[in-house]
């Protein structure tokens, strides 16, 4: 894995001073923070430059032109919407310094309309550093020394650099063929599509998220959605067909509408998981906080609606509450996927696994018998053998599970002593004093060698009998493994 991160952020001079209640600045702030949280996270050398772009682009262009950026962060504010210079610099770090394109994550001073943003940049996430104050209905600016708002300016540093650490952990395993990829899903994963939100629900959104990130689900999308109606819905169409269920936050907004449509891609997510979700009686959580006045006509009938078809098609459960009520729903559905999910898996993995025989031998014959191993396990079967290199309560808990277990029990008897089967043999028989409902197991004799005689001598017993003498009998033990395995 590569041992450097480089980092660029684009900022606009106004947004560089020293404006905070303590003096700080914001973008240096943001600077030494976030490569404090990626050097944890990443355990690299992490390179953070932050360009204020001038008139003279070429200049400060050629000045920048040794750097390799991974990740670039455009700041914007009201100064950085409105400059062409901020915006081509950006444009033109992404396009020329990687192939692919270097992703950009926005990060989101102040609240701006995102419908308008410049198509030139292609954004892979967005991070609100504002808020909606709910209960005095102003906008909040999250700036580091402002006690009122620090909490939130340290929590969207983390969402943005556990965003640029998955980003890189994705790059890394692509590029290294040993390396774990994140986009292999373990076979309990629970998988979330996250709707994208009004900005007035981002924060919810972004802290939700990172809540299901730490319990260890797999969010969707990795990435910003396509701002053009026909790209999103050929976009969000595999997306949820991967997901176990859908999530949903109905705000006071309305939320942005894609370029060719009339609806806002909160109700066109909405829709769409109705629609594909349903085929498969997956669930819609949707979440409308406790004493909302929605400001748009349109918002009020999308929220009426959700809860209609909640009442009349039982496809979505719809939460009027505060966030943390509506966390415990999530949690809950989280947990009740998995355990299905982990469920379904034993009993898939006990339908296929292979039938167990355990083979009990002297410690003098244990690396003869352990070089039968592969030969015997092609013949249908999963071999576990005695233990003799551990202290004496493991051997014994060991044999009782092994007994426990199996489907068939095998004796090698060649190095030992006469009396040494017959304590075996015995031993075996107490075997409902290990827990076993009955000695329902199949039972066989391995003569080695040293014992030929044995064979003629064991003939009348209730074992069935292989000769190991010059090589191993396979055809025999093979009809014997299938007897027993087919009971």
């Amino acid at each position: 894995m590569s041992n450097h991160l480089n980092i660029a952020i684009v900022a606009h001079r106004a947004d560089l001073k020293n404006n905070s209640p303590e003096g700080k600045n914001w973008v240096d702030t943001l600077k030494a923070n976030l490569a404090l949280r990626l050097q944890q996270l990443t355990a690299c050398v992490v390179n953070v430059v932050a360009f204020e772009p001038h008139t003279d682009l070429e200049s400060q262009w050629n000045a920048s032109e040794d750097a390799h950026f991974d990740v670039i962060l455009p700041v914007y504010s009201k100064h950085f919407y409105h400059s062409d210079t901020a915006i081509r610099f950006t444009q033109q770090l992404q396009q020329n310094h990687t192939q692919p394109q270097t992703p950009c994550f926005a990060l989101f001073r102040q609240p701006l309309e995102e419908a308008s943003l410049p198509t030139a940049i292609q954004l892979h996430n967005r991070f609100h550093f504002w808020r909606k104050d709910p209960e005095r209905e102003r906008i909040q600016m999250f700036e580091p020394g402002n006690h009122e708002t620090e909490r939130f300016f340290w929590g969207k540093i983390d969402d943005t650099a556990n965003e640029i650490y998955a980003h890189w952990l994705k790059v890394e395993g692509k590029n290294d063929p040993n390396a774990n990829n994140a986009s292999t899903l373990a076979n309990d994963q629970v998988v979330v599509f996250l709707a994208e939100c009004s900005a007035d629900m981002s924060n919810y959104r972004d802290l939700l998220k990172r809540d299901l990130n730490d319990k260890g689900v797999l969010v969707l999308p990795e990435t910003a959605l396509p701002t053009q109606i026909s790209e999103l819905n050929a976009a969000l169409k595999p997306l949820l067909v991967q997901c176990d269920f859908s999530i949903h936050m109905l705000g006071t907004d309305y939320g942005n509408i894609p370029e060719g449509s009339n609806r806002s891609i909160v109700e066109i997510q909405n829709d769409l998981a109705e629609e594909w979700l349903s085929k498969e009686d997956k669930k819609r959580l949707l979440w409308v906080p406790e004493g909302i006045i929605p400001s748009d006509e349109r918002q009020r009938i999308l929220i009426d609606d959700a809860k209609t078809s909640m009442k009349s098609t039982g496809s979505a459960e719809v939460v009027v509450g505060v966030i943390e009520i509506f966390k415990s729903v999530v949690h809950e559905t989280v947990n009740r996927i998995k355990y299905q999910k982990r469920k379904l898996l034993n009993q898939q993995q006990s339908e296929t696994a292979k039938p167990k025989l355990y083979v009990i031998c002297d410690y003098l014959d244990r690396n003869e018998v352990l070089g039968m191993k592969y030969e015997i396990e092609e013949l249908g079967c999963e071999l576990v053998f005695s233990a003799f290199e551990e202290n004496e309560t493991r051997i014994r808990r060991q044999h009782m599970e092994h007994l426990n277990q199996c489907g068939a029990v095998l004796f090698y008897f060649n190095s030992a002593s006469d009396k040494w089967l017959k304590t075996r043999i015995l031993e075996m028989q107490r075997v409902k004093a290990y827990g076993r409902g009955q000695m329902d197991f199949a039972k066989a004799i391995g003569i080695g060698p040293k014992r030929k005689e044995w064979m003629t001598q064991l003939q009348n017993s209730d074992f069935a009998l292989f000769d190991f003498n010059s090589e191993l009998p396979k055809g025999d033990m093979a009809v014997w493994i299938q007897n027993w395995n087919s009971k």
